[in-house]
């Protein structure tokens, strides 16, 4: 083994279990039955048996990853992640291929294994070399996922232990990597019809930037040595030359912005200032339907995937937290999951909670309950509230991107007046 951590070391050894011809190194991190953390590497013909050996050396193994040479080049050497990007990709393509691996046969631990292998996500490869130590140790896949909130969301693994408890694992895999696959289609499609209005939004603020702390000055410093009348326009811009020019301007601005971000973190804790924030949120005109809609899509599909895979629609609604990603309609959701389990209907629980949501959405979801194919509408709604959303994403994409080249035309027009303007008036003088 190799040199310990936490401050406790060993004889460095690498330990060997020859039981095969092909052998593969893996590294491992852990505590000794004294409760020294340890780590150190182990050979191996597969991970079962480098597992298997630890145990009998009365490891307790936190962690176990394959270090073989083959394993590191067949990879790529670093993976870019960039700020927006979530682990919701990598959830999906692992639930995706878990599904697959699973109805052809492959056990639970041995596909949680590959696919630990082949993670380049590091919270995902960390979760999966946990989950598979729990199922080497008899754990349901359900409970050997709950730990990992951070990847695997409450109703992803309600899921998972509605579904192994009906024998319908592989079913609800699928339709729970079919879930994750169209949210992340839907939050690219959001960032790919804003990414182009935000960059020119960016640039005008650069060559604004530019424009006040380059060449503003020079201009200031002519016309103060010029005996001439300043026209208006150029008398403000001057004002505001001198105003972000002073380091006092930027001290108080950085000092506010702390001061802002710091209430604003505060109030974000209470749970009335987070409901009422999110509540306004959605009565903005145009963007609040757009985030409305959202909201529908997200929730509609995963009610609908969750009730195919058998769980009751009590539990559902009331297991809502943080899919809507808005406090106002996670009470709404509880709400209507209390509604649901003291007895009432569907469609009465839904008209309870008054104009929050469409009577479109009520009259469907009653003929759903009439029908007994309530699932199914949720995910006609779904569909339906997707289309909507795609539609008016596009619409106003395509409407700021002009607005945004007058603005920004204009903002430069602006200055280019304000500080030719004064040389215009004065050669007209000498003329």
């Amino acid at each position: 083994m190799e040199s310990g951590v936490a401050g406790y070391n060993t004889k460095p050894r690498v330990m060997d279990l020859k039981t095969g011809p092909k052998e593969l190194i893996f590294r491992f991190k852990g505590r000794t039955a004294h409760g020294k953390s340890i780590t150190g590497t182990i050979k191996a013909p597969n991970r079962e048996l480098a597992l298997k050996g630890l145990f009998e050396e009365r490891i307790i193994v936190l962690c176990l990853d394959e270090t073989d040479e083959k394993s590191r080049f067949s990879r790529p050497m670093f993976r870019i992640k960039l700020p927006w990007e979530s682990n919701l990709r990598d959830v999906a393509v692992f639930t995706r291929q878990l599904s697959s691996m699973y109805r052809a046969g492959v056990p639970l631990f041995r596909a949680v294994g590959i696919l630990h292998d082949q993670a380049d996500n590091a919270d995902l490869k960390s979760a999966l070399s946990m989950v598979y130590l729990e199922l080497m140790k008899g754990s349901t896949l359900a409970a050997s996922l709950k730990d990992h909130g951070k990847l695997f969301s409450p109703q992803y693994v309600a899921m998972i232990w509605a579904a192994e408890k009906s024998g319908t694992l592989h079913t609800v895999l699928e339709d729970m990597a079919d879930f994750l696959e169209k949210q992340d289609a839907l939050r690219h499609r959001l960032q790919s019809a804003m990414t182009y209005p935000v960059m020119i939004f960016i640039a005008s603020l650069l060559v604004n930037y530019f424009i006040f702390s380059y060449v503003m000055p020079q201009f200031v410093t002519i016309f103060n040595n010029l005996s001439i009348q300043l026209p208006l326009i150029t008398r403000v811009l001057m004002d505001a030359v001198k105003i972000f020019s002073s380091p006092y301007f930027w001290i108080l601005s950085v000092l506010v912005l702390i001061l802002l971000f710091r209430t604003t973190y505060d109030l974000r804790r209470i749970a009335s200032y987070r409901q009422a924030i999110d509540y306004y949120k959605m009565q903005i005109p145009v963007i609040g339907e757009i985030y409305r809609n959202y909201i529908f899509v997200n929730v509609f599909r995963l009610m609908s995937t969750m009730m195919a895979s058998g769980m009751n629609l009590g539990e559902i609604m009331e297991s809502m937290s943080g899919v809507s990603e808005n406090a106002f309609m996670e009470k709404i959701f509880g709400r209507i999951g209390k509604a649901l389990r003291s007895g009432k209907t569907i469609t009465h629980s839904f008209l309870l909670e008054g104009s929050i949501f469409p009577s479109l959405v009520v009259s469907i979801l009653n003929v759903g309950e009439e029908s007994g194919e309530t699932d199914y509408v949720l995910g006609t709604l779904a569909d339906f509230y997707e289309s909507k959303f795609d539609y008016a994403v596009t619409n106003i994409a395509s409407l700021l991107e002009p607005v945004l080249i007058i603005l920004m035309g204009i903002s430069v027009a602006v200055l280019v007046l304000a500080l030719f303007l004064p040389l215009y008036n004065m050669i007209g003088n000498l003329g």
